[in-house]
């Protein structure tokens, strides 16, 4: 047999067993023995949707402070944080603080002494280049009036895991507004939570 038609069967011959394994199951036939075949297949689950938020900062504002990004107020600050969800599917991320809104649909920091002083605060949720590419929904809390919003970053905003935010670097930022603080000596303060699930 030659080369080529050598290389034909063996060709043939497996294809033939390569139908034979992804074939349907048979039946034997009758006689004195029978042989019949099946197929065994196993469906794993798709893999997991975790989603994680990481490398947050605590922030501060004073009367030194820059202007900020987000048209409210005089002083201003910001974060670039980093959220992840390992599918590179679209998440959805609320925004939350603990003293509630202000006027206006701001939110506010309370002072830390006895004297229920309060100081109106807006927060602005962009891309790190302070672009909302690939965001949607509620970027403030402005004209919300509740002490949460909510906002969705598209598919393939968030980061696949915590290694790409090193690599890649972080992909949302947090921008905060206040007008000129009084010299009064008080802290005001609040604590703003962030929650990222899968959309």
């Amino acid at each position: 047999m030659n080369s080529l038609n050598r290389s034909t069967c063996l060709i043939a011959a497996a294809l033939v067993f390569a139908s034979g394994v992804a074939g349907a199951a048979s039946n034997g036939t009758l006689g004195s023995s029978s042989t019949g075949s099946l197929n065994v297949t196993a469906n794993a689950p798709p893999p997991p949707r975790l989603v994680q938020v990481l490398n947050l900062d605590d922030l501060t504002l004073n009367n030194s402070s820059p202007v900020p990004h987000g048209g409210y107020g005089s002083k201003g600050t910001s974060d670039n944080f980093c959220v992840v969800e390992t599918t590179g599917g679209a998440v959805s991320l609320q925004v939350a603080i603990s003293t509630g809104p202000a006027e206006s649909g701001l939110w506010r920091l309370n002072a830390t002494d006895s004297s229920g002083a309060t100081v109106p605060m807006n927060l602005v949720l962009t891309r790190p280049d302070l672009t909302t590419t690939g965001l949607s929904g509620a970027l403030n809390p402005q004209n919300n009036g509740t002490n949460a919003f909510t906002a969705t970053l598209g598919a393939g905003v968030a980061r696949g895991s915590s290694s790409e935010c090193g690599t890649l670097g972080d992909n949302m930022r947090v921008s905060l507004g206040i007008n000129e603080l009084a010299a009064n000596g008080r802290t005001y303060s609040a604590i703003v939570t962030f929650v990222v699930t899968p959309n």
